[in-house]
């Protein structure tokens, strides 16, 4: 007697070879292979759905920059009030004017205080940090003994200089990088508390300093013994580099050749090739080591304190 309970279904017979033909081209479909292939579908575009949306964990803004969460990385790249605190230059670098090699076009912005003269090229004022993380875009100088402050915001291309106001009870300036307004401009401030813009009309015990915006061929021609501040950039192959888009061909004629030089002893060197170099420096006798090149490039820059 047959038992009817157990006998297979259309496409469930039990034999191996049924099921492996459940999904051949041409053979009839059953309703296990039907049910696969839903499944199958939906487990796709669920998965291509959670992998599209952007969260806590998948946000890349969350990754990049650390120690903002996503809300403030957004708002930062809209234009937002966003924090980012970076105290100013508060060491700036400064040269002489024969000592330096920025290109005779390379535009500046020069000021003179208490009977003393000083160039900022604007390629050494841009919104970067420097090793220590202080801003490139403020500046915290002293000129003819009095403090001075340039603030450069590039997103908007606004500069501006400020002096103690008459009257302050402060003896120095000492600008933070705060960050961003509501719908851009930069913020400032003391002391990391409270901040301000920095295109406000009003601050509290700052007044505005005038200065010209001219090539330092120009500043350097009304101003024979400036100085120079040389921000990132303080040997001479370094300002040549940071500036070739202003040269002339006779500059171009002159640096090129110099720091091609430069980078070819500058070079990383292979392994063995090091070694050779390593293991010669150490059969040498002492005091018979090999001198090392100079170019000349780096050993020019002399640093003048600020007045």
């Amino acid at each position: 007697m047959n038992d009817t309970g157990n006998v297979p279904n259309d496409g469930e017979t039990g034999d191996p070879a049924a099921v492996s033909n459940l999904l051949t081209p041409g053979q009839p479909s059953s309703a296990t292979s039907k049910i696969l292939v839903v499944l199958f579908g939906t487990v796709l575009v669920i998965g291509g759905i959670y992998v599209s949306s952007p969260d806590n964990v998948s946000d890349n803004l969350s990754l990049e920059r650390k120690g903002f969460d996503d809300e403030d990385n957004r708002k930062h790249l809209v234009g937002y009030k966003t924090p980012w605190i970076a105290e100013g230059i508060n060491n700036p670098e400064i040269r002489p004017v024969s000592k330096t090699r920025f290109a005779d076009a390379t535009p500046v912005i020069g000021i003179t205080m208490g009977g003393k003269h000083r160039a900022y090229p604007l390629v050494t004022l841009l919104a970067s940090f420097t090793r220590e993380g202080s801003s490139g875009a403020v500046v915290n100088d002293k000129l003819g003994g009095k403090p001075v402050t340039v603030t450069s915001d590039s997103d908007i291309g606004l500069i501006r200089v400020f002096r103690l106001a008459q009257g302050s009870a402060k003896k120095k300036i000492g600008l933070w990088l705060i960050g961003r307004d509501d719908g851009g401009g930069m913020l400032l401030s003391f002391n990391t508390e409270s901040d301000f813009r920095q295109d406000a009309e009003k601050i509290p015990d700052l007044e505005v300093q005038p200065f010209v915006k001219q090539t330092l061929s120009e500043w350097r021609s009304a101003h024979p013994e400036t100085d120079v501040y040389v921000g990132e950039f303080p040997t001479p192959d370094l300002q040549m580099e940071a500036t070739l888009q202003h040269m002339t061909p006779e500059e171009r004629d002159v640096a090129d050749p110099l720091l091609a030089e430069r980078d070819r002893k500058n070079k990383i060197l292979s392994p063995k090739k090091k070694k050779r170099q390593d293991d010669a420096a150490k059969s040498s006798p002492a005091g018979d080591g090999p001198v090392k090149p100079s170019s000349g490039l780096r050993d020019s820059g002399k640093k003048v304190k600020s007045q």
